[in-house]
């Protein structure tokens, strides 16, 4: 699967700021990729109207990331415990 670079991604957020949704953002180093459980498919009416499926595209763009509740990415929150 091919990866787009980080402002295609970003301008493909902002065209459709609904599928912020299904984003998260690391509040420390704000890497952002989508939610581990966005669904299988999202429907065009949550979304992004002519599109078929939304969650193709997220996932052309993005990689999954998991935030805590804190709201930071694995690496980070491992950097904080271990100083």
């Amino acid at each position: 699967m091919k990866y787009y670079g980080k402002n295609k991604a970003l301008e493909y957020l902002n065209n459709y700021p609904k599928l912020w949704k299904w984003m998260n953002q690391c509040r420390n180093c704000g890497h952002i990729g989508y939610k581990p459980n966005l669904p299988e498919h999202i429907h065009p009416d949550y979304a992004v109207p002519h599109l078929k499926w939304n969650d193709d595209y997220i996932r052309r763009y993005f990689k999954p990331l998991s935030v805590n509740e804190n709201g930071f990415c694995d690496i980070c929150n491992q950097k904080f415990i271990e100083n």
